[in-house]
């Protein structure tokens, strides 16, 4: 979380965007040696926390295409999560979990996780309502089983991941690209529908319980 707070000085989101085209150019080139250091990239990303998943998502789409991008992501987001739940789990718990407690957001979040952990955490990964690096750290220390955190990981980021990675292949056609663009078509409704009707599904099974217990 630190690097992350440090890397924000230095990788800036106008920097990518600047530098958006070079990069194109130079992936159409290099595209295995730049597929497989861009999924480093990302994991490193995600292993330290930094708030940058969702644009190098996004950009990701840009450079390699919808499918290829997506994949990109996908790999990265698991292998950083994968390593970050086993580091948290080896040793550095207790560190992490003394900042966390003071974040409102966990207790609301490790109350959730107690009630349901398969489904909340598989609602979680298709709809983001809390920040992907909670998410990440959470679960670890709250004792969740590494099975189902990667299962749930593994499952719930793969749709909104190919679907973000599309909005970055449709940017090709904008001839100067921007964060402002990026933003809207994140916010877009229909965007945001897509993802909300795929978490009902996930916890369909779990409200219908809920009902059926109070009849």
């Amino acid at each position: 979380m630190i690097l992350g707070s440090v890397s924000q000085d230095y990788l800036t989101i106008d920097m990518l965007f600047e530098r958006m085209i070079d990069f194109r150019l130079i992936t159409e080139r290099f595209k295995l040696l730049t597929a497989l250091l861009y999924t480093l990239l990302y994991s490193v990303v995600v292993l330290f926390s930094i708030p940058f998943a969702s644009i190098l998502t996004i950009f990701s789409g840009y450079l390699f295409g919808a499918l290829l991008g997506g994949f990109i992501s996908y790999s990265g987001a698991l292998i950083g999560t994968s390593v970050l739940f086993l580091i948290i789990t080896s040793g550095f718990k207790l560190n992490v979990q003394v900042k966390l407690r003071s974040n409102p957001l966990f207790v609301d979040l490790s109350n959730e996780i107690y009630q349901n952990q398969f489904r909340y955490l598989l609602f979680l990964r298709f709809f983001p309502v809390f920040p992907f690096w909670l998410v990440n750290l959470a679960p670890a220390i709250l004792g969740v089983k590494f099975k189902v955190f990667f299962i749930t990981t593994l499952f719930g980021i793969l749709p909104g991941t190919f679907i973000i990675a599309g909005i970055g292949e449709k940017i090709r056609i904008v001839s100067v690209p921007n964060k402002e663009l990026v933003y809207d078509l994140i916010s877009n409704s229909q965007f945001i529908l897509l993802l909300l009707s795929l978490s009902l599904i996930s916890i369909l099974p779990t409200l219908l319980k809920i009902l059926r217990k109070k009849k």
